[in-house]
Parts: structure tokens; sequence; C-alpha cells
């Protein structure tokens, strides 16, 4: 494993397939994704996905991520994804692009730039890149690099681009793998359904479960995608039928 991540560092991914039995869960996909954003000396990373209809928030959408739970929260509280030129770009763009937190929320209308700046001023993340990314079943995403460091390289930018296409990909196949696999859901997950077809909120299971409202979300999405299904609703009725809940 660390030495397949030193490789990717470094640019050298000859053949990406030899390095695949690597990153055999999504646990070494975030292993990967932190080790490449120490080396590069970003503070976080994100890896997000991109629905059809566009973003109606972000928690929903994160795939992997090393922001706290409440800096999600946070972002979504405040309702900066209505307003996000980033996120707007990637819905458009294929291209891999640099960022400041300045310039990109300067461009905001609705009064959301002292919270937008204010957020990611306390998470030292002043400047990074997106890398639109998609998978071989066509899934598509992105993966996002961000900190207080100097602005990327253009050698960076095509170094990291083809590391997050790889990773992606690699994270997408791990999840389709795992998907309605005997046992595949978690114990945190089945709970939240469990609560969930006990028709609780995602606020109430948090405060039954002593989680935050954004993990208890990051729980029911995964059980979702993993039954296949469509929404909540349809990953509880799911979940009934497989027997891995009871009412």
């Amino acid at each position: 494993m660390l030495s397949f991540i030193k490789l990717m560092t470094q640019g050298s991914l000859p053949d990406p397939s030899l390095f695949s039995s690597a990153l055999s869960s999504e646990d070494d996909v975030a292993t990967a994704l932190d080790t490449i954003r120490q080396d590069f000396n970003f503070r976080h990373y994100m890896v997000l996905s991109m629905p059809a209809q566009g973003f109606r928030d972000l928690g929903s959408n994160i795939m992997l991520t090393s922001w706290p739970d409440e800096a999600v929260k946070a972002y979504d509280d405040g309702g900066l994804v209505r307003s996000s030129a980033i996120l707007d770009r990637l819905r458009r763009s294929a291209l891999p692009f640099r960022y400041t937190t300045q310039m990109e929320n300067r461009k905001r209308r609705d009064g959301t730039y002292p919270v937008a700046m204010g957020l990611f001023r306390d998470m030292a993340v002043q400047r990074g890149a997106f890398f639109p990314v998609h998978a071989s079943n066509g899934e598509r995403g992105a993966i996002s690099f961000g900190g207080d460091r100097d602005d990327v390289t253009n050698e960076e930018l095509m170094q990291l681009n083809s590391i997050a296409h790889f990773l992606f990909n690699e994270l997408c196949e791990i999840r389709k793998t795992h998907r309605m696999e005997a046992g595949s859901l978690s114990r945190r997950e089945t709970e939240c359904l469990h609560w969930a077809a006990a028709g609780k909120t995602s606020t109430e299971m948090a405060s039954i479960l002593n989680l935050s409202e954004y993990t208890v979300n990051h729980y029911l999405n995964r059980a979702t995608r993993k039954l296949d299904a469509v929404n909540r609703v349809h990953a509880v009725a799911k979940a009934l039928r497989a027997g891995f809940i009871s009412t």
C-alpha cells in the first residue's frame, strides 16, 4: 500500500491496473487521499458525487472527505450550495481548475460571502484545485484539495488530475462490488435504517445515537447506495424485505 501511494505521488502510474489490489476498501482510498493531501501540503480533500439534477446540499453528495462534520453542517446550514460558483462550474466543465476562496466567494450575490469566507478561514483553506472525474460505470464526480499553501503548479495539476481519475474509478468499483453483499451494511448503517423505519428524522436519530446529523445522513446515504435504492424510503423498504432490519 505504501509503495503504491509513493508511486502515485511521484506521478508514476504506468499501468494503474497493477495497483488495484492495493485498494480493496473505502478506507484504503481514504488513506491514499490523506497521504496525497499531506505530500502536497494541503489541509483537506473531498470526493463528491455529481448528481444529475444539481446540488441541493453538500453533505448528501460527499463520498469521502477530511472536512470535519461541523464544517459540512455549517456549509449546508448557511445555504452556501445555492450560490457556489465552483459547484456551478463543476456541472459544466470536465477540466481541472485552480481556485482561491476569496475570488470564488466574491461571486456570491445572495449575502453569503461573509459566512463562506468565515468557514474557509476557520479551516485554513485559501486556495486549491478541483478535478472533475468520471468512472468507467459512467458516474461523474469531483475531487478537491485545498489549504493555505502556494498555488498549484501546472505540473502538480497534471499529476493530481491523473491520480484523481484513478482513485475515483477505484472508489466507484469498490462501492459497486460491496453493494448488496450479505452483511455489507455496517452496524451504524443498520441502526440508522432501523430508526428511519420507525419514522425518526435525522435530527432525532442524531440525538438517539449520539452522532452528528451529518454523520447520520452519511450512514443513510451509504446504506441507500449499498441497497441500490433511489432514496431513504426505498432503502428502508428494501432493508425490511431483505431482513436487514425489522419493525
